[in-house]
């Protein structure tokens, strides 16, 4: 994985991609593990399109902030919907 020199590098945690994996499986293993899917009055699952461009690109990370904003702002509208995909 590339690493960022920019004014970003000391803010992004080495093992930022790992943690995100880690956490989703266990998301995956504790939360589903039943075999179920979503309900209808659960929580969006909120997931940003490009994880890339969130850690190295600062317009991307204010967009995306930003959606992930709107999306917070009025999630109990968005029970039961899945997935959701922040895109900037």
């Amino acid at each position: 994985m590339r690493r960022s020199t920019g004014p970003f590098a000391k803010a992004i945690p080495n093992g930022l991609s790992s943690n995100c994996a880690a956490i989703a499986k266990n998301c995956t293993d504790g939360c589903m593990s039943n075999g179920s899917s979503h309900q209808p009055r659960s929580l969006p699952v909120l997931t940003f399109a490009d994880l890339r461009r969130l850690k190295f690109d600062r317009d991307y990370i204010e967009t995306a902030v930003e959606g992930l904003m709107v999306k917070l702002i009025d999630i109990e509208a968005l029970r039961g919907a899945g997935r959701l995909y922040i895109q900037a």
